[in-house]
């Protein structure tokens, strides 16, 4: 089962979980010794050279949830953009 929201109009629930990613993205920011905006303009360790689309993200979303993926079973999707390597 594959369950994806994106909100067209920030609800509170979006707005709490966007502070506290970024509550998570300040404390590497803070390991790193840069700002937050730093952080997440660096796009070096990403084999695209680029952060993903949303729309990325949601046509992979679409496709494992389609009959076109109807015999992956039991399988990990890595739409890290190359930063993950499995």
């Amino acid at each position: 089962m594959i369950t994806c929201c994106v909100p067209s109009v920030p609800c509170e629930m979006w707005l709490r979980s966007l502070h506290r990613l970024r509550n998570v993205w300040a404390r590497f920011a803070q390991a790193a010794g840069i700002t937050v905006d730093e952080l997440l303009a660096d796009t070096s360790g990403f084999v695209l050279g680029r952060t993903l689309r949303l729309a990325e993200v949601a046509d992979t979303a679409a496709f494992l949830a389609s009959d076109s993926a109807g015999a992956m079973t039991a399988t990990v999707t890595n739409l890290s953009g190359g930063i993950i390597a499995d």
